[in-house]
């Protein structure tokens, strides 16, 4: 778990280090499709980073205080907890493709984009 999370830091800096070398100050007015894989890959990082620490937090004041949250509520943290889980492992694959030089599949990428799209709903 401590790895994981390691390697998670080091590739986002990493990537932000790459972007600033390349002085790439349009990362976000780019549309997706013209974006390189290392600027997919940290948007995907910084997404996923982002909705696993809200959700953590959410789930922690839900178990702090469960009388003070509805069953839906519950049950929004509970189902973004399970797309996140289903989501880490495909964008370790995705990183380590980035990392080793070569473009991921478009497969994996739209499976990414479409958990990705799914946390977002639940909000």
């Amino acid at each position: 778990m401590i790895k994981r999370k390691v390697q998670l830091v080091l590739f986002v800096f990493l990537i932000c280090s790459v972007i600033f070398f390349q002085g790439c100050s349009t990362l976000g007015l780019k549309p997706w499709v013209d974006r390189t894989p290392d600027e997919k890959a940290l948007t995907i990082l910084q997404t996923f980073n982002q909705e696993n620490k809200d959700t953590l937090a959410r789930a922690k004041e839900i178990e702090a205080n469960p009388v003070g949250y509805t069953e839906v509520e519950k049950q929004v943290v509970r189902t973004k907890k399970a797309v996140l889980v289903e989501l880490a492992p495909l964008i370790n694959i995705y990183k380590n493709v980035v990392l080793g030089g070569g473009v991921p599949d478009k497969a994996t990428e739209d499976k990414i984009i479409d958990l990705l799209r799914k946390l977002g709903r639940q909000l």
